[in-house]
C-alpha cells in the first residue's frame, strides 16, 4: 500500500512526465486514434454494466460528500445574482406572456385539475399536522397535570 507521500510524488513525476513528452503523446495519439477509440468501445461494449454501475455509484458518492457545498453554492450565488436573476425573469415573463397565456388556455382543465389536488393534499398535511400537534399538546398537558397534583 502506497502512503500519500508517496501517491503525490508519482502524480508529480507523471504530470513533468507528460509536459515535457507532450509532444509525443500527441503525435502518438494521432497517429493511432482509430485503433484506440476501437478498443476504447470494445472495452466499453465488454463491460458496460459494470461501467454503468460504478459511474451511479460515483456519482451518488459525489453528490452526497458535495451536498452541503453545492447548496451552499447555489444559494451564494443567487444571493450575489439576485438582481440580475430577477432581471431576466422579468423579461422572459414579458417576452413570452401570449405563449404562457396560450399554454394556461389550452391547458386550463388539467392545471384546474392540479390545483385542486395540490389543495386537497395540503388540507390533509395540515389536518395531520393539527392532529398529531393537539395529540402532543393534550398529553403533555395531562402529565404536567399529574405531577403538580401530587401523584
Amino acid at each position: 500500500m502506497k502512503t500519500e507521500e508517496q501517491k503525490e510524488k508519482a502524480r508529480a513525476y507523471q504530470k513533468a512526465w507528460k509536459l515535457k513528452n507532450k509532444d509525443k503523446l500527441k503525435a502518438y495519439y494521432q497517429k493511432n486514434k482509430e485503433k484506440i477509440i476501437a478498443a476504447a468501445r470494445a472495452y466499453y461494449q465488454a463491460n458496460k454494466e459494470e461501467i454503468k454501475a460504478k459511474s451511479k455509484i460515483a456519482s451518488k458518492v459525489y453528490y452526497q460528500k458535495n451536498r452541503e457545498k453545492m447548496i451552499q453554492n447555489g444559494k451564494n450565488y443567487y444571493q450575489n445574482n439576485k438582481e440580475t436573476i430577477k432581471a431576466y425573469q422579468k423579461e422572459y415573463r414579458d417576452r413570452n406572456q401570449d405563449k404562457i397565456l396560450a399554454y394556461k388556455e389550452e391547458h386550463k382543465e388539467e392545471l384546474r385539475a392540479y390545483k385542486k389536488a395540490y389543495r386537497l393534499k395540503h388540507k390533509e398535511k395540515i389536518a395531520k399536522y393539527n392532529r398529531e400537534y393537539s395529540k402532543a399538546y393534550y398529553q403533555k398537558n395531562k402529565v404536567l397535570k399529574g405531577k403538580s397534583d401530587g401523584k
